[in-house]
């Protein structure tokens, strides 16, 4: 075979070059009109992917024996234990995704919770320094575990949870209610071999890679061809992977569960939920208490629960859907939270129910289909928070806080 000369590469590559501008080209058209988008770089679009992000979003996350699993945020306190300042005081948030958007909000503005520093005896003359130990996915008895770990470096927590806590979501019998909703993620998906995991770790792989990919190769993030293509398939492929991922947890649950033991009710597993939930702040609450720590506990907000807040425009587009509402029960989950919050109070336990923090905000608060909370809405959470244990440390001594328990 004639190896091509010198001159007939330059034509080729020139060639070649002339196809590269007359594609870009065409697509620089197609998305400019056809798109109506007009941009020099489209970084921010595979960045801000939502469907891309509510994927990868447990990629942060790794395993750990005692918590289930953790986050760098933890990893870097653990890491600085034994070397306190004693002019510290810390302030540990707790509990799952909401809780951890809180804490790096209280983290980002300064004056988020600096006024706790006047109310509360032990911080006087001491720096307030937050320190966020929340986790996406995370419930009870997470909680529990992580403040029996980190006991004598905290000297105040703030627990905000609930969601998770209740949702009808198991993995029976794979996993017991107790463990973290993380686990068959974590632990099980990495090794397991059946051809649907294939499938779903291969469709992952490719859905990240085409979003990864311009961050690491910055000539892609300028490329129209390449956005294009992305703009037309990154849905797609978002449905294909969220449906092998579907697939493959429910053979993974289901290929394990006897022929004789039907699936579990979602009205039993609600209670069995909620008695975990119950069981475990309490031991939280005690084991705190009988070390001088003063703690309170907190139900997270929900759009899902009826009458809670006006919901905006926005929030209706972009942030409730209608089938959650009416297949997943969510009205009744946080209901039945509602109350649990009631039994905690009578037994002693300082728990207080933000469920309706929003009821007057018809500004947006959910930023998504969840439950998050945007910047504005942490910061009517903040200042919620802080009233109430401002409130709190009105009524009794901070002895009789950590004593007795706050007044019922």
């Amino acid at each position: 075979m004639r190896r091509l000369g010198a001159k007939e590469c330059l034509w080729l590559g020139l060639l070649l070059g002339v196809a590269v501008v007359l594609t870009e080209g065409l697509a620089k058209v197609l998305t400019a009109y056809g798109l109506g988008i007009r941009e020099a770089d489209y970084s921010h679009y595979y960045i801000d992917d939502k469907n891309f992000n509510s994927i990868i979003w447990v990629d942060q996350y790794q395993v750990h024996p005692y918590f289930g699993y953790e986050n760098e945020s933890i990893r870097r306190f653990e890491a600085g234990r034994g070397r306190p300042d004693p002019n510290d005081f810390v302030i540990g948030i707790l509990g799952g995704s909401v809780a951890e958007m809180f804490g790096n909000y209280a983290l980002s503005e300064p004056t988020a919770l600096r006024a706790l520093g006047g109310v509360i005896p032990e911080s006087m003359g001491r720096n307030l320094r937050i320190v966020n130990l929340a986790m996406g996915g995370a419930k009870q008895p997470q909680q529990f575990f992580i403040s029996t770990y980190f006991l004598e470096d905290l000297d105040l927590v703030i627990n905000i949870d609930g969601w998770n806590d209740t949702l009808h979501h198991n993995l029976l019998p794979v996993y017991p209610l107790d463990f973290p909703m993380l686990s068959l993620e974590l632990y099980s998906r990495a090794t397991d071999g059946r051809v649907i995991g294939k499938l779903s770790r291969l469709a992952r792989w490719t859905y990240t890679t085409m979003n990864r990919l311009p961050m690491k190769l910055p000539v892609l993030a300028h490329s129209n061809v390449y956005f294009l293509v992305w703009y037309a398939v990154h849905d797609r492929m978002f449905h294909i992977v969220r449906r092998l991922e579907g697939a493959y947890y429910v053979a993974a649950i289901e290929d394990q569960r006897p022929s004789d033991v039907p699936k579990p009710d979602w009205s039993v597993s609600l209670e069995d939920r909620l008695k975990i939930w119950k069981r475990y702040t309490s031991l939280q609450w005690d084991l705190l208490a009988r070390a001088k720590k003063p703690a309170f506990f907190f139900v997270q907000p929900n759009q899902y629960l009826k009458n809670s807040k006006p919901l905006s425009v926005e929030e209706r587009q972009a942030a409730y859907l209608e089938d959650w509402s009416r297949d997943m029960h969510i009205h009744e989950q946080m209901s039945r939270l509602k109350e649990a919050v009631k039994d905690l109070r009578h037994s002693g336990v300082p728990s207080f129910d933000l469920t309706g923090v929003f009821e007057t905000t018809r500004e947006t608060t959910y930023q998504d289909t969840c439950c998050h909370i945007n910047r504005y809405g942490n910061k009517i959470m903040a200042e919620e928070i802080v009233r109430i244990i401002s409130q709190q440390y009105a009524k009794e001594t901070s002895k009789d806080i950590r004593q007795r328990g706050l007044s019922r």
